[in-house]
């Protein structure tokens, strides 16, 4: 479904998290670029292009919106994974999960499903009910030792995902730590964190982030400030953070004279014209209109290690890919029974005439 063959090599150390008072701070900003992916699904892509092929562990990042996609509630039929795992966290709508080994589900409205592909899953991903899913979907990387593990699945409803309250601000604490020390129930191969905040307008947070990691910002509503340099966050942009310590996200507006220098800065760069200025003015409306900001606060520990990837498999080296390649044709090593399986959703699918 997702096909990216590429050869990356991962050189980063991690190091342990100690306490220090510097902060995070945003690095660069990369707007998501729409395109249609499974059976008629519109994705926004962020990480997982050429341009940006991986953020080591994080190998794709995609908000998923089937009822724009014109697919028909199609969704992302059957198809494989090996070597890496795919979180699923559902915004809205209900989605329907099925794969070769008899597992299969709903999702419902803010529920999670941490899937570990490990050495072989052959999965359908469609929209239940009726209108169609919208939705974040995240590939971690696995370790080498990790890579050919028996498949696994953690999945927990709305209401069992740990979240923390404070005075304006909502922490959903899917995997990872918040700032006031709740812990995730989901327990990870690779070391990550997955946060989900929503910041009323006024309010600061301090997020503690483990040094070593990599760690991005992903907005989804409203607008707000980051780390010391207040950089901006608008909707449907990754903001890579790099620091020690925490990173601040901030919804207090800034002081007029910084914001009349920053405006004025804007329309003397060279690095915009006029239509990315328009282009920007216009998120900044839509974006100022929402009562909260809301955003995916995601890191994790780099696998480091030699990374090659084709397709849906992810393995460290090229004769691994092959072997993937042939596993899956052979039905053998992890995908025993793949090559007779086809989903439900396919089967009604192909009765209604609307898949092939």
């Amino acid at each position: 479904v997702y096909s990216y063959p590429t050869i990356c090599l991962a050189i980063h150390h991690p190091t342990t998290c100690k306490a220090v008072h510097m902060g995070w701070e945003v690095v660069s900003d990369t707007p998501a670029t729409t395109q249609m992916e499974g059976a008629g699904m519109k994705v926004k892509r962020t990480i997982g292009t050429p341009l940006f092929p991986q953020l080591d562990p994080f190998l794709l990042l995609d908000i998923f919106d089937d009822k724009e996609g014109g697919g028909g509630g199609r969704g992302a039929p059957d198809h494989p994974h090996r070597g890496f795992e795919t979180v699923t966290y559902l915004l809205e709508g209900c989605s329907r999960h099925e794969d070769f080994r008899g597992h299969s589900g709903i999702l419902q409205p803010g529920s999670v499903q941490w899937m570990t592909a490990g050495r072989g899953i052959v999965h359908s991903e469609t929209p239940y009910g009726d209108g169609g899913g919208r939705g974040c979907q995240l590939w971690v990387n696995l370790a080498k030792k990790d890579k050919m593990i028996a498949p696994a699945y953690q999945e927990l409803s709305a209401e069992a995902i740990p979240k923390t309250r404070r005075e304006g601000i909502t922490c959903t604490v899917i995997a990872g730590t918040a700032f006031d020390g709740t812990h995730a129930q989901i327990k990870t191969k690779t070391p990550a964190m997955f946060l989900d905040y929503k910041i009323e307008k006024n309010h600061t947070v301090h997020q503690p982030i483990p040094d070593g990691w990599k760690a991005f910002l992903y907005p989804l509503d409203g607008t707000a400030y980051v780390g010391e340099k207040k950089v901006e966050a608008l909707p449907h942009h990754l903001l890579v953070l790099e620091g020690e310590g925490d990173v601040e996200i901030s919804t207090f507006p800034l002081p007029a004279v910084e914001q009349a220098r920053r405006v004025k800065e804007e329309e003397s760069s060279d690095d915009l014209d006029d239509a990315d200025r328009f282009d920007l003015n216009v998120q900044r409306r839509e974006a100022s209109a929402h009562p909260h900001f809301r955003a995916l606060l995601i890191a994790g520990q780099p696998v480091a290690e030699p990374m090659v990837r084709s397709g849906p498999f992810v393995m460290n080296t090229e004769q691994e890919i092959r072997q993937a390649y042939i596993d899956l044709q052979e039905a053998q090593n992890g995908f025993e029974g793949a090559d007779t399986w086809v989903s439900e959703a396919v089967k009604n699918m192909r009765k209604e005439g609307s898949y092939f």
